[in-house]
């Protein structure tokens, strides 16, 4: 999946954005609290999540430097999800009034916004469809064929496979069971943060 589109709106608010520093673990916000801002990520990470009635945390996407995230939050009273610094993180703020006036006055930034929630969208329905895949050892496989560059043959993580196998609906000790056998068999090799892809599975 390509990364998120360029939103331009601290070039445009200005003295209006705010700054936030977090540690590792520390809630931007949580779900049900008044949604008042809009936020970027300027250095670190954040992972989004939802929490289900039944006790559930489901993982909606991570946002990393330079990202927007809480896009939602601009047509709620209220935040659907939490999110979370995965990293001591600083975060740019966007108070809610003044991005609708700038988005009224800017129309390249109506359109920016736009086509960020389409590439959310996208990026969510893929990840619905990836992790309706089964059996587990097809939708690993799945994954990183799709986390390779084109003309590559390795990819290489932002993060440990532990946060991978969240992504993927998966325990980490079936993704690394997986990943081990993928390894005997020669179809991969792996480092820490990498991937080699060296035959078809």
């Amino acid at each position: 999946m390509p990364t998120p589109p360029p939103f331009p709106a601290f070039e445009l608010l200005g003295p209006a954005t705010l700054r936030r520093s977090l540690l590792a673990g520390e809630s931007v916000y949580r779900q049900g609290d008044p949604s008042l801002s809009v936020y970027a990520v300027e250095q670190g990470r954040i992972r989004v999540v939802g929490h289900t009635r039944v006790g559930q945390t489901v993982l909606l996407y991570r946002a990393t430097a330079g990202q927007l995230f809480s896009e939602g939050a601009l047509f709620s009273s209220s935040h659907g999800c939490e999110a979370i610094a995965d990293l001591p993180s600083r975060l740019l703020v966007y108070p809610k009034a003044q991005l609708w006036e700038a988005m009224r006055l800017r129309p390249e930034l109506t359109q920016a916004f736009m086509a960020l929630l389409s590439y959310r969208i996208n990026a969510l329905k893929e990840r619905v469809q990836m992790q309706n895949i089964a059996p587990a050892r097809e939708r690993v496989i799945e994954y990183l064929s799709g986390a390779v560059p084109p003309g590559e043959r390795t990819a290489h993580f932002d993060r440990p496979f532990k946060e991978i196998a969240d992504e993927l609906s998966l325990t980490q000790e079936t993704l690394y069971r997986i990943l081990g056998q993928l390894e005997r068999e020669g179809v991969i090799s792996r480092t820490r943060r990498s991937i080699t892809l060296r035959r078809s599975a």
